[in-house]
């Protein structure tokens, strides 16, 4: 089978495709080379009833009141 001859616009063209591939390869291989996939992650939820929001609404300048609240804020945003 006889190969096709490519001119010189086409191979221009297919070293410059290969280059940006090579270019995605390798920062995708940066990026990957940054997370370490040993580690698994694993997340735990609380269960907030309503009793419990109204109470650390009833004085949210209380220090705990107000990581509860910020905790049930995480939660709201993660469920």
């Amino acid at each position: 089978m006889a190969e096709k001859q490519l001119t010189d616009k086409e191979r221009i063209e297919m070293l410059s495709r290969e280059e940006k591939n090579r270019a995605a390869f390798a920062a995708v291989k940066d990026t990957l080379s940054l997370i370490d996939l040993t580690q698994n992650k694993s997340s735990s939820y609380t269960t907030y009833s309503r009793e419990s929001l109204r109470s650390y609404l009833k004085n949210p300048a209380s220090e705990n009141n107000q990581k509860n609240l910020r905790k049930l804020s995480n939660f709201f945003l993660c469920v």
